[in-house]
């Protein structure tokens, strides 16, 4: 390997770590920005409010830190609410939670868990609407099954193409790689341009076809 090619990596991987580093921490004070927001709301009260920023916190999701903790907060606070009888409250509570965790799931559905209790009480409540409070408790559950089964096959389905874009990214950044091993790595500094395009042929190609795919995964999911 020549030693234009590895300064070439050493910079690009610098320039990565440094990125990521930076998104991590900018993704995890936005969260923290947020759940101090709805801690703030919750206490006074003001349950809009407080989803309506457990849920931007919920923006920032990461597997670690301050939007693990809205998570976690914004399921407390909806089953609180629904021991008050606030059942209403509890409803618009449960959705927010289960958006924030849909918004945020990419090759794998986040906190399955939590999303698994709010898709069950979610749908119980929907049917309570439907039936009415008075409804004898089979009809309810049937009637909450279908409302769950509903929202269960909805969340898988996104799932694989969220797959394809993390599978469409990694062939791209796999002949990215690839490119500039070809372009840089020859000794020979003046060999003609057309005679690398065509060792470079099969990494254009994988270029081309990473990038397609990883385009139609985000729009098809």
């Amino acid at each position: 390997m020549s030693q234009n090619l590895k300064r070439y990596l050493i910079i690009f991987f610098s320039i990565a770590v440094v990125y990521i580093i930076f998104l991590a921490l900018f993704m995890e004070s936005r969260a923290q920005g947020e759940l101090d927001k709805a801690r703030t709301f919750r206490v006074k009260e003001d349950y809009d409010a407080a989803n309506l920023h457990y849920f931007r916190a919920l923006n920032w999701y990461a597997p670690w830190g301050a939007s693990q903790k809205a998570a976690d907060e914004l399921m407390e606070l909806s089953v609180e609410l629904l021991k008050k009888n606030l059942k209403k409250e509890s409803f618009k509570s449960f959705i927010r939670l289960r958006s924030g965790l849909l918004a945020a799931r990419s090759f794998y559905i986040p906190r399955t868990d939590l999303l698994g209790q709010a898709n069950a009480i979610i749908s119980l409540y929907l049917a309570e609407s439907k039936l009415g409070t008075k409804a004898n408790q089979t009809e309810l559950r049937t009637q909450a099954e279908i409302y769950e089964k509903f929202y269960s096959i909805n969340t898988i389905q996104n799932q694989f193409w969220y797959f394809i874009v993390i599978i469409g990214f990694f062939i791209w950044l796999l002949a990215v790689f690839w490119l500039i091993f070809v372009f840089f790595s020859d000794k020979n500094k003046v060999l003609i341009i057309k005679v690398k395009l065509k060792k470079a042929r099969i990494p254009i190609a994988l270029f081309a076809y990473g990038y397609a795919l990883w385009i139609f995964g985000m729009s098809a999911a």
